[in-house]
């Protein structure tokens, strides 16, 4: 009998990505011998798709039950799910849908180093409507990438470790080739300005460290029913009152006013500093713009970036540190190069 078509049946809905994600990894692991409980099977998506949360019961057994309806075989009244027989899941996705999973696969190949993407590679099983030849490796879309950065190789042992809750023990080398070592348990890795960032609770001091990753220079996973995890942190409160990575301790937000002036001000309306932006005024020679935030060496190299044509109105303090870096800039510049004497 001819395994039904999702655009045949009367319950077809579109699938969201996350659910897409998910209907793959249950049916690579019920093509398996194994049998698995809904708990095995929310723990097998979490780790593979990185999710923060466990799914709950309520959304595996929905899953579970819209691979019945497409026609998996999945005894009824089973405490543990199987496959009976073979079931080529991808002949009954929408192809809209396998075509979507095929294209997200294509953007995420270009982060290197995590290997969950190449997991969800080997799910995405050929199509006579995928692209082919040279249209199945021309790259349309391109992200900007540090191709010699150190310490890509940590993202996927990482964010396993993530996942799967698990404390470490990090060596960590700063820029004055200092080594530390940590008792570390991580919670988030983070991207800023092409490099990556490792938040988590180091256990001797219990306060929240960022480590970028190429400054680690390895780690042991600790046995894991030691991990605590994080119940005082908001990152994206965290982030909201930040530019970057860096929170200087004991430090509120506070209201910085920048003015911006000729053509750099469209440049700054239509890639904001910070997402929380605020147009205070707009002339034709200048733009002021209002942000809420706590100043650290990432919003200073921001606005540095912007050359003269920024200006820091409020607060003072940050006022007086940009121009002191400027006067610093100008007796750099002053004499002649040093190539050139």
């Amino acid at each position: 009998m001819r395994t039904p078509s999702i655009t045949s049946l009367p319950y077809s809905m579109p699938i969201s990505l996350n659910k897409l994600g998910r209907l793959k990894v249950i049916h690579q692991r019920l093509s398996s011998s194994r049998r698995y409980s809904w708990q095995q099977l929310a723990y097998e998506c979490q780790l593979a798709l990185a999710l923060e949360r466990l799914p709950s019961r309520r959304t595996i057994l929905d899953d579970v039950r819209y691979l019945r309806e497409v026609g998996a075989p999945i005894p009824e009244s089973q405490s543990h799910y199987f496959y009976e027989r073979s079931f080529p899941l991808f002949d009954v996705l929408n192809p809209q849908e396998a075509l979507l999973l095929h294209e997200t696969l294509g953007l995420l190949r270009q982060i290197k180093g995590i290997s969950a993407f190449a997991e969800l590679e080997q799910l995405a099983m050929p199509r006579k409507d995928y692209p082919t030849g040279e249209q199945a490796t021309a790259c349309i879309v391109h992200f900007e990438e540090n191709a010699h950065y150190e310490g890509r190789e940590h993202l996927g042992p990482l964010r396993r470790c993530i996942a799967s809750k698990t404390p470490l023990t990090i060596t960590y080398q700063d820029f004055t080739n200092q080594r530390f070592q940590f008792r570390f348990h991580p919670y988030l890795l983070k991207e800023y300005n092409n490099r990556w960032y490792l938040f988590g609770l180091d256990e001797a001091s219990g306060e929240l460290y960022n480590l970028a990753l190429d400054r680690i220079r390895s780690f042991e996973p600790q046995q894991a029913g030691t991990y605590r995890p994080n119940s005082r942190w908001d990152f994206d409160a965290l982030f909201s009152t930040i530019v970057g990575v860096t929170r200087p301790a004991l430090r509120e937000p506070e209201r910085i006013v920048l003015r911006v002036y000729g053509e750099r001000a469209n440049y700054v309306l239509t890639k904001p500093i910070h997402a929380h932006q605020q147009l205070l005024d707009e002339t034709d020679d200048y733009v002021d713009l209002e942000y809420w935030l706590i100043p650290n060496p990432e919003l200073t190299a921001c606005i540095l970036e912007l050359g003269p044509d920024a200006e820091v109105l409020l607060p003072l303090s940050l006022r007086a540190e940009l121009a002191a870096l400027a006067r610093q800039l100008v007796e750099r510049y002053e004499g002649p190069s040093p190539l050139c004497e």
